[in-house]
């Protein structure tokens, strides 16, 4: 049992890192947003100007209405990621500390279930395709579905460990 907890531990480190890393991939998709916005609102010129200074060209770059559809769904999936592996973060130190069946492991799971199932609209980086079709990750669906079935077992689990804590 010993070595399980010192591979959670490493499991855990490296979520931790996954996790700070998405910090710094939504900070950095917000700044260059806001980038784009500047550009598009001050006009190229300006900043061709730089660019060109710098030993680079630079096309015309639009955001636009569908532009920042992207970028908000971009956003969003990673926040999203961002608060998955805050659950996965929050399972792991639970199963490290032994408190696997309570009641703060069924509402991370459906917690974890929810934001996968958001994520299965989002898991492609569109949320409509061209002609109208509407895309879906089925691979994030389908763990959502898993993670919402295995919260239900683990409720149940947790409402038989507290009768058994009761009957003895």
């Amino acid at each position: 049992m010993k070595n399980d907890t010192k591979k959670m531990k490493w499991i855990l480190t490296f979520v931790n890192v996954c996790y700070y890393i998405n910090i710094l991939a939504l900070v950095t998709e917000i700044i260059g947003a806001i980038v784009l916005l500047l550009i598009s609102v001050t006009g190229m010129d300006s900043f061709n100007k730089f660019v060109t200074d710098l030993g680079a060209s630079v096309q015309n770059t639009n955001l636009g209405l569908l532009g920042m559809v992207f970028f908000l769904a971009a956003c969003l999936q990673t926040f999203l990621l961002l608060l998955l592996l805050r659950m996965i973060r929050a399972f792991l130190r639970n199963v490290i500390e032994d408190a696997i069946f309570t009641w703060d492991n069924v509402r991370l799971a459906k917690k974890t279930s929810l934001y996968l199932f958001l994520l299965s609209f989002l898991g492609s980086g569109l949320l409509f395709g061209a002609g109208g079709i509407f895309i879906l990750n089925t691979g994030y669906l389908f763990a959502s579905l898993l993670v919402w079935v295995i919260a239900k077992v683990l409720e149940k689990a947790v409402a038989i460990a507290e009768e058994n804590e009761f009957t003895i």
